[in-house]
């Protein structure tokens, strides 16, 4: 599991540049919240849009895991 951010510049025309920030654990330790979440859901990605306009996406969730995980 990646996750990326991306910053909100102003403009849709200008588009959104992800960069990658961290691994598994970076997800679960800055945002302890999504633990419950990614756990009980089979997802592949998440994207969400943070209030001032930044994307925060998470990617390859349960790559090598059956959905049938627990």
């Amino acid at each position: 599991m990646q996750y990326y951010m991306a910053s909100y510049n102003g403009s849709v025309n200008d588009g959104m540049q992800y960069k990658q920030h961290g691994s598994e654990k970076d997800v679960l330790r800055l945002f302890p919240e999504l633990k419950a979440i990614i756990r009980r859901l089979p997802l592949r990605t998440i994207d969400f849009r943070m209030a001032n306009g930044d994307r925060f996406r998470i990617y390859n969730i349960h790559l090598n895991k059956s959905l049938s995980h627990k």
